[in-house]
């Protein structure tokens, strides 16, 4: 019935859908702003639009950062409660100096835990530690993170470690980022460890600290008491090596409207590149809610029935609540234009019949999925000659 209701619908739309509005040439597209670092990039986490963009297919080592796909990915396939058993190799590869949270081989602790550990103090044996949890061992998850990476639409990538320490196999881009960060940010669970300043270790888990120990989000943002403290971030992970640089992803919210910036290969810059993305962001945009705007599936439904088609009076097309796109901050939805896309991929609601892109100019400003409610049957009225 889905497929049929396509057919239906492509039938009908290629003669009678007119785009989103009447179209108006789009105003141009705000890019007053620029980073200092080599790679960059900042865009909607709602829509996925990029509102910035520097070398963002270039790749480049992303240090600690990575831990946000190791984190997605552990949190997608394991028990929070299990418990975790730290290893001879999980504990004793590390790099010298590298970020470690202090366990020794046989300490244990919840998947939860650890966790917090991985994102707030980006615990290195920690990332291993999960890795050999989740597969087995640090390499079996790295082609793990390679195959979530691409389901996320990732194209510039691979992943050689759960931590990020160097390694010349491990490397990313901007644009790949930036679409892993917008999944774990979309995940309750992620964000609510990530947004938390500290995190104290139960006593007795750790052999070196019986009696427990507190350790804290690294991202100075995040912090009141800092002076690099931004107002609205709920979010975000950094990251260093010698080759790498400077990593950080901020994601951060005000009025409505939902950032994400990557800043890759920084030189002590990171900080002030991802406060000069998000100001520009939250100074030049706004987001939109589709579903407020969009009348196009009421014309549809008008049209299906003006060609003889009828699924009943229960049946109903609509777009997702939840959808928006991003406009200029004096953009208007009149000057968006819109496509159906009846080619759906596995990633799509089941009750979804056909895609909406939207356009600003040459720009996708956003997508959303036209659903059908329950399909009890059809019937095909007589037509008048």
């Amino acid at each position: 019935m889905k497929k049929l209701l396509s057919i239906l619908l492509c039938a009908v739309m290629i003669f009678s859908l007119t785009p989103a509005g009447t179209t108006y040439a789009a105003g141009s597209w705000p890019s007053n702003t620029s980073i200092e670092a080599d790679g960059g990039i900042l865009i909607d986490a709602d829509s996925g639009t990029v509102l910035y963009s520097k070398n963002i297919h270039n790749t480049y080592y992303p240090a600690s950062i990575t831990k946000i796909l190791t984190a997605y990915i552990i949190i997608n396939h394991c028990d929070l409660d299990d418990t975790v058993t730290f290893t001879h190799s999980a504990v004793n590869t590390l790099e010298p100096g590298s970020s470690i949270l202090g366990a020794r081989v046989g300490d244990k602790m919840s998947v939860r835990d650890c966790l917090y550990a991985l994102l707030l103090q980006s615990a290195n044996e920690v990332a291993n530690a999960l890795a050999e949890h989740c597969s087995g061992s640090v390499e079996a998850f790295a082609e793990l993170m390679n195959e979530e990476a691409k389901k996320l639409g990732c194209v510039d990538s691979n992943f050689a470690n759960p931590s990020g320490l160097n390694n010349p196999n491990h490397y990313t881009s901007a644009h790949d980022m930036s679409l892993i960060a917008k999944a774990a940010f979309s995940d309750p669970t992620f964000l609510e460890i990530d947004k938390t300043l500290y995190y104290d270790v139960p006593a007795g888990q750790l052999q070196q600290y019986p009696d427990g120990w507190r350790y804290y989000m690294h991202h100075r943002m995040m912090k009141k008491n800092d002076s690099l403290y931004y107002s609205g971030i709920i979010g975000g992970k950094t990251g260093y090596t010698s080759l790498a640089g400077n990593t950080l992803v901020t994601c951060a919210e005000r009025d409505g409207l939902k950032l994400i910036a990557v800043v890759l290969n920084g030189h002590q810059t990171h900080y002030s590149d991802t406060k000069t993305l998000l100001d520009f962001g939250f100074e030049n945009f706004k987001s939109v809610l589709i579903a407020d705007e969009d009348s196009t599936y009421q014309k549809i439904e008008q049209d299906l029935a003006i060609g003889g088609i009828s699924f009943g009076e229960t049946t109903k097309l609509s777009v997702d609540a939840t959808s928006a796109i991003t406009l200029p901050k004096n953009g208007e939805f009149s000057d968006v234009t819109s496509t159906l896309d009846y080619a759906l991929d596995e990633t799509a609601p089941d009750s979804a019949v056909a895609r909406i892109d939207y356009m600003y100019g040459d720009r996708v400003v956003g997508q959303a999925y036209l659903e059908a409610s329950i399909v009890p049957g059809y019937t095909l009225k007589e037509v008048s000659q």
